[in-house]
């Protein structure tokens, strides 16, 4: 989306970072998604777009069999999980880390994956009542301050038979 006459891309840029920020990590750590923390981090702004992580679908959607999956980063995905629970971390350091990313693997393989069979309401927070309410109301504040700035200008210029 280009530009328009009040809001910029700066401006729009600005408002779904903070959309990011307010809403969509809250809802993801939330959710209990976390595990390495990259999901997060890479979520960024392009124009007026968020973009995070190529498999955002799949923490949405979930995942159809396949054999595509890595066993490496699912054993890194596995021990990040494990940050948020010591006893599976133990279990993982007897098990062995690799191992279990290759069992990851071939469930996923054989079985694909749907953690929320009702859907997740991960990305459903961007269309949600208060996070649209957000962006219309920064948008307002900007655009008020920007009509407001233009009035001043044009009435300084004005003068009077």
């Amino acid at each position: 989306m280009a530009s328009t006459e009040y809001i910029s891309d700066a401006d729009l840029e600005r408002i779904l970072r903070n959309v990011i920020d307010l809403f969509l990590i809250p809802r993801f750590e939330e959710l209990g998604m976390n595990a390495s923390g990259q999901w997060k981090d890479n979520l960024e702004v392009r124009g007026s777009s968020i973009w995070g992580r190529n498999y955002t679908r799949w923490l949405q959607d979930g995942r159809d069999k396949n054999k595509k999956q890595g066993h490496k980063e699912l054993a890194k995905w596995a021990y990040g999980m494990s940050n948020y629970n010591e006893e599976f971390k133990k279990w993982l350091q007897i098990r062995g880390v690799v191992e279990y990313g290759f069992q990851i693997a071939y469930k996923i393989a054989a079985e694909g994956t749907k953690a929320y069979p009702e859907g997740n309401p991960l990305l459903d927070v961007l269309n949600e009542q208060p996070t649209l309410d957000y962006i219309k109301q920064q948008a307002s504040i900007i655009i008020t301050d920007k009509v407001k700035a233009e009035a001043f200008k044009q009435l300084a210029n004005f003068k009077t038979i």
